[in-house]
């Protein structure tokens, strides 16, 4: 599994909400070749464990990466 600890950059002073953070961070990464393209993410419990965020924060930024 991929240390998205370190890959997913959070500002929590930040203004900006944390799922649009999650979810700008993931499409950078992707962008950028640092997560493959097509590689299965996480499940929401897991990776809102891996990033200390609740869990419907990862919901919504993984609806917003679909949408």
């Amino acid at each position: 599994m991929l240390p998205y600890k370190t890959i997913i950059a959070i500002d929590r002073a930040c203004g900006v909400p944390l799922y649009l953070q999650i979810c700008n961070e993931f499409i950078k990464k992707i962008s950028a070749g640092a997560i493959a393209s097509g590689l299965k993410l996480p499940g929401s419990r897991k990776l809102s464990e891996l990033l200390e965020v609740n869990r419907r924060t990862i919901i919504s930024a993984y609806e917003e990466l679909e949408a």
